[in-house]
């Protein structure tokens, strides 16, 4: 038996015949906003286009022939109808009926207006309807309620929250405004649902000048699910929404609706004692694959929750170091985080890294332990001890800790050498000579230490020619960082742009195979190394402004495009004024007669990129891979390019190509000029 949906219908109109209520159209949408909320009111739109509010001006008859496609709507599917009708309304002789009042309603003329004692029991009395929850915002709002006699007789549940007493007048809207309030917020009574019962009290705390009226009928006592305004964001039981992730969410929505048990409570509702229970239920017993499936969600759910709590204890897990552990350990996955934009916050990273581990590696626990390790080995100060050991014994992954503690041990060991190739910083063509350091640790080597730096001649002053050098300098640097014990992966090129534009080297041959099958190449601006011309900013400038891109929330990339760099003089000037504070993408092509474009830019910003497609424009799906992979950049480009060479999609992000000065780059640079 499937849990019964809800479906909304908001209406809210003026009437001509009366003064408009200022606050009708933001109560209405701030209350649809509520009632829509998957976790809240867990409605969907009643009408077709999935339309759940309407506002006026909307004639009576409008209004009427809305709320009845909404009655067959819900009664087609044995649905709830949720029904809120804002606006004006009056009564007529004994206060027994309450008419609203549409765009053409003349007051007090009950032929122009709409019966709501009627309309609600018609949509009660719906031969499938699986109850009516409504709210009435209008003047004399408590005579709206219909015949109860009715409702006994034909066992119909229905529940309505009304603004004043049928003799009263009710102000502003406050009914729908603060019960939209009360639902976001939610009610401090240790309660899982937030019923008309319950709410009423609250709102009449809340509300001066008018006197709440609850009035709820519950004619099928055995029904699962009781009539309800909204689930209660506040309940001490409710698993808390802010520690599942989107995946975790859908993953156990989509397990949850074939569990049979699963029809007895709302999906939001599945509290930690249910899924504790669910999931004893399931290993006592034998399992069809849908329980497999339920069961296989909810340790992996458990185990984020957990891996939640325990991170959560860091005081100086910053995001920059959430998302240096995600890249790492995504780079050596060789992954591309598939997730699109992915929010850098905890609990999705680590709803990330437990429900999108490789197909090839279904068991999330290799995955979730690194995340772990990489996160403590990126703070100064570490996780505590035993903490971590039980974190371990309560996610069944002692071994998994143990594996990815060595992981992280290995790729530090990776990690405290990096070789630099430069060109001649002086000269637009072809090198002579590549020039070569190895760098620990990011610093430079000890003077005198000729063991860490090199020359390579090329032998011809062209691109094979500086592809061979590169060669030598790599087997070089590889030779050297294993006679101290060490492995080399990260290779930082740097060159001027006239070079730039003409060189990939991470196509570079280096051992019978492409430089960046095996290795990270990042290719840098090569004037970054010497003494900045006086015109040019220090690199203690462009440090800040890289600090301000990996800062920024938003906006992190600029894209221009032709009109914005056809004239570089007046980049120039735009660029001494400040004008562009973020990462650069150029959407066309560029080649050697764009060096200056690409030496003003560099020279203000730590990363530059440019489309590169030799038979394309950029289009926005190529705009969207830069966007969708920009926490794992630059490392994602390497990753891109080598799913290009192996004939994969990679939604553009192979096309460009980028100029990627990081924190320790910079500094490199900036020690490196001065010494």
């Amino acid at each position: 038996m499937p849990v019964p949906a809800r479906r909304l219908l908001v209406i809210a109109t003026q009437c001509d015949d009366m003064l408009p209520l200022p606050s009708l159209e933001d109560a209405a949408r701030a209350l649809t906003e509520q009632l829509l909320d998957p976790e809240v009111g867990g409605c969907l739109p009643a009408l077709a286009g999935d339309q759940a509010l309407w506002l006026g001006p909307l004639a009576a008859d409008r209004v009427e022939s809305l709320v009845i496609e909404a009655v067959n709507r819900a009664d087609a599917e044995d649905a709830t109808l949720v029904l809120a009708l804002l606006g004006h309304g009056f009564v007529v002789g004994d206060f027994s009926t309450l008419y609203y009042m549409g765009w053409n309603t003349m007051n007090g003329v009950a032929s122009t207006a709409v019966d709501v004692n009627s309309l609600l029991q018609r949509a009660v009395l719906g031969p499938r309807v699986n109850g009516v929850v409504a709210v009435i915002d209008t003047c004399r709002a408590a005579a709206a309620l219909p015949d109860s006699s009715q409702l006994v007789a034909a066992d119909k549940r229905l529940g309505v929250i009304m603004a004043c007493r049928a003799q009263q007048q009710a102000f502003g809207l406050q009914l729908s405004s603060t019960l939209a309030d009360l639902l976001k917020t939610g009610l401090d009574d240790g309660q899982d649902l937030i019923r008309i019962e319950t709410a009423a009290p609250v709102l009449q705390g809340r509300i001066a000048g008018q006197s709440i009226v609850p009035s709820v009928h519950n004619g099928n006592l055995v029904t699962p699910s009781p009539l309800w305004l909204g689930m209660n964001r506040r309940s001490p039981s409710r698993l808390i929404v802010d520690d599942i992730g989107p995946l975790g969410r859908v993953r156990l929505e989509a397990a949850r609706r074939a569990y049979p048990a699963a029809a007895a409570q709302p999906a939001g509702l599945w509290d930690d004692s249910r899924l504790a229970e669910v999931r004893s239920e399931l290993l006592r017993g034998p399992r069809s694959r849908e329980d497999e499936r339920l069961l296989r969600v909810l340790i992996q759910l458990d185990a984020a929750a957990k891996t939640v709590v325990l991170l959560r204890t860091m005081s100086q897990l910053t995001t920059p170091r959430l998302r240096a552990a995600l890249t790492a350990l995504l780079a050596a996955e060789e992954q591309l985080c598939s997730t699109g934009a992915l929010n850098y916050d905890l609990v999705d990273v680590v709803d990330y890294v437990v429900f999108n581990h490789p197909a090839g590696n279904p068991d999330h626990r290799r995955w979730l332990a690194r995340l772990v390790a990489l996160i403590d080995a990126e703070c100064p100060q570490h996780l505590d001890a035993a903490r971590t050991l039980e974190w371990a014994r309560a996610v069944r992954a002692g071994v998994q800790l143990a594996d990815a503690r060595e992981f992280v041990a290995g790729r530090r060991r990776d990690q405290q050498l990096r070789l630099v190739v430069s060109t001649n910083q002086f000269t637009e063509d072809w090198p002579q000579e590549l020039q070569t350091w190895l760098l620990l640790n990011g610093e430079l080597p000890a003077v005198g230490n000729e063991d860490f730096r090199n020359r390579f001649e090329c032998p011809t002053v062209d691109k094979e020619g500086a592809d061979q050098a590169l060669a030598a300098a790599v087997a070089w640097g590889k030779d050297t960082a294993q006679r101290k014990g060490l492995e080399l992966w990260h290779i930082d090129v740097a060159a001027r742009a006239a070079v730039l534009m003409q060189w990939r080297p991470e196509e570079a041959k280096v051992d019978g195979q492409l430089l960046g099958v095996d290795h990270m190449v990042v290719t840098h601006w090569s004037p970054r190394m010497g003494l900045p011309e006086p015109s040019m900013p220090k690199t203690d400038v462009v440090l800040r402004r890289l600090e301000r891109i990996e800062n920024a929330v938003a906006d992190k990339l600029a894209w221009l495009g032709v009109d914005a760099t056809c004239d570089t003089d007046a980049l120039l000037g735009k660029m001494v004024f400040g004008q562009y504070q973020q990462a650069i993408a150029v959407g066309h092509q560029l080649g050697v007669e764009n060096t200056r474009l690409v030496d003003i830019l560099c020279a203000y910003v730590p990363i530059v990129m440019w489309w590169c497609h030799p038979d394309s424009a950029l289009g926005l799906a190529a705009k969207a891979g830069v966007e969708q992979f920009w926490g794992q950049l630059p490392n994602a480009f390497i990753l891109a390019y080598r799913e290009r060479w192996l004939g994969e999609h990679v939604q553009g992000l192979a096309d460009f190509r980028a100029l990627w000065d990081d924190k320790q780059w910079l500094t490199f640079c900036k020690n490196f000029s001065m010494s």
